[in-house]
């Protein structure tokens, strides 16, 4: 069985590096979701001769996710948490593998899988430049509503990072949004990720960005280092104010992509005004995940 162990704020410096070098693009492989999520997804890790198995106890299941960084050892490490399950007593399950990832598992291990899509989880991957010009006329409407909120509110409005001095701000605005749409489970499980993140940015290298009108904050942005050329957004949220959904989305990418070839946006949850919103700033691609059972 293997050693695991749940994840911690002090993980960070052994979990990160491994983690970043990673070519998926997942958001599953950010320390900073691990951690923030943990009170919805309790996160389990063992680093065990350089290959990191990751494992998610759920109240009703516990599935893995594709062992990383195997490379020519991944029939190997897949065995291993064949293992881990079966000692266990639970039905063996990976999870949040992408196409690169189902390839390199039919590679290692042809035919010994059974892969199940879910295209309500996958990744919005976007390009980097596309967010912070605006240009063309894909996205003509998202640099009016930019525009727009400029010219309305100049003077008015202000941008500032998400940190120690307004994290209750950040909060209490979160709060006010989530009444407004209602207190649903998926709410309060979202709040308590917001509440572990902005009291420990700096220690999970996590960053963002809040815009004010007239004082106060009226929507905020969250994201992290996902790999060398993916920045990663976790979370957005804005009031009804016209334009403030674009302009902390473009404040966002324009504060903290430079250097980035792409933005990962997360997953739409199958919500359809999600879907759509996400589908407005037209995706490079998206980044389709599967879950993976043994043959019978």
């Amino acid at each position: 069985m293997l050693n695991f162990k749940a994840v911690e704020l002090t993980d960070r410096a052994v979990l990160e590096p491994v983690l970043q070098a990673l070519p998926y693009r997942l958001y599953d492989h950010s320390f900073c979701c691990l951690y923030i999520w943990e009170k919805t997804y309790p996160a389990y890790f063992a680093l065990e001769d350089g290959i990191l198995y990751i494992q998610y106890r759920m109240p009703d299941e516990i599935v893995y996710q594709m062992p990383l960084a195997a490379g020519d050892r991944l029939a190997e490490a897949v065995h291993r948490l064949e293992a881990d399950a079966a000692e266990r007593g639970v039905p063996f399950s990976m999870i949040a593998i992408n196409e690169q990832m189902k390839n390199e598992l039919e590679e290692a291990l042809p035919g010994r899988f059974l892969f199940t899509e879910n295209p309500n989880q996958a990744d919005y991957i976007y390009e980097a430049e596309s967010l912070r010009e605006l240009r063309g006329k894909k996205l003509h409407a998202k640099r009016n509503f930019v525009n727009r909120f400029l010219a309305a509110n100049e003077g008015n409005f202000s941008v500032e990072p998400v940190g120690p001095e307004n994290a209750e701000e950040v909060l209490a605005f979160n709060a006010e949004w989530d009444r407004a749409h209602g207190l649903t489970d998926d709410f309060r499980k979202e709040a308590e990720a917001i509440r572990r993140a902005v009291y420990h940015m700096e220690q999970i290298g996590m960053f963002g960005v809040a815009l004010r009108l007239e004082g106060k904050i009226i929507a905020f942005a969250l994201g992290s280092r996902l790999s060398a050329d993916t920045l990663l957004e976790d979370i957005e949220k804005a009031s009804d104010v016209p334009g403030a959904y674009q302009m902390i989305n473009h404040e966002f990418a324009c504060r903290f992509s430079e250097g980035f070839m792409y933005i990962n946006r997360e997953e739409d949850l199958g919500l359809e005004g999600l879907r759509k919103a996400k589908l407005s700033y037209f995706p490079a691609y998206l980044n389709m995940r599967w879950r993976a059972v043994p043959h019978e």
